[in-house]
């Protein structure tokens, strides 16, 4: 078993390998959250090989929002993907929390150190906003009666007190992406990944959902990935990235140094 984190409810601790219980004290010294290097991934469609990431790198700090940026097809939600230890790359190297990914480790990672936020929201419909954010303690077999109280505090801090019990299909979109984002933070994940979290938002909801994402990074010391084709939330990230051609370019914001 993983030791619980400093601050740590002791439910989201995950079982996972050995070797991991000496590597959990290195990952809390790690102030380099994400690093990769030379990403790349190719599919094959038919008879033909689609190459989608050409040497992708990029270097994210705690506490950081970074944002991903490119149109359809560029390798986005792929990178994301591999970021988030779903997809293994057919080369390059990826490493989280100054410790090398191994095939070995992508389910424990996916676990107990990653949240993520999927596009369309993904909430399990006819269930309670309480029981979605319950979803991934349930999934590790966590105490029940720890999970819920864990839930309902995680579904106050994103502002939905009133709405704990509610059906998620009588919520609208915004508090939706918050009962996502709560999700997200189930497990108390060091990184966050999130994919497309305004597409389904107007202008004013989107950017209240990016101040609260913001909000929580900080006050938790996390780190946040995100997917994005929307220009009105740039202002909200400390680096920006555009996928071109397999590879990612870094762009100016405004809090660039």
């Amino acid at each position: 078993m993983i030791e619980p984190r400093p601050g740590q409810d002791p439910m989201t601790a995950t079982s996972t390998l050995p070797s991991d219980v000496a590597r959990a004290a290195s990952f809390e010294l790690a102030s380099v959250v994400v690093e990769a290097s030379e990403i790349v991934k190719s599919y094959r469609r038919g008879g033909t090989e689609i190459s989608v990431l050409r040497g992708a790198s990029l270097r994210v700090q705690r506490g950081e929002c970074v944002f991903l940026m490119g149109p359809s097809g560029s390798g986005k939600s792929t990178l994301l993907s591999i970021l988030g230890c779903i997809l293994k790359p057919d080369r390059g190297r990826l490493a989280l929390l100054g410790e090398e990914v191994r095939p070995c480790d992508l389910l424990a990672l996916r676990r107990s150190r990653i949240g993520f936020v999927f596009q369309g929201f993904r909430l399990v419909r006819g269930l309670s906003a309480l029981d979605n954010v319950c979803v991934p303690a349930m999934i590790r077999g966590a105490d029940p009666c720890a999970s819920q109280a864990h839930a309902e505090r995680l579904l106050e801090d994103v502002g939905l007190s009133d709405s704990i019990h509610a059906n998620v299909d009588q919520l609208s979109a915004g508090q939706c992406q918050r009962v996502a984002l709560a999700r997200a933070l189930a497990n108390d994940p060091d990184l966050i990944l999130a994919d497309e979290p305004t597409a389904a938002l107007d202008a004013q909801t989107g950017h209240q959902v990016m101040q609260l994402l913001r909000e929580l990074i900080a006050a938790r010391c996390k780190t946040a990935i995100i997917v994005t084709h929307d220009p009105r939330i740039v202002e909200d990230s400390d680096q920006v990235y555009s996928l071109e051609e397999g590879r990612l370019v870094r762009r100016p914001t405004r809090r660039t140094p």
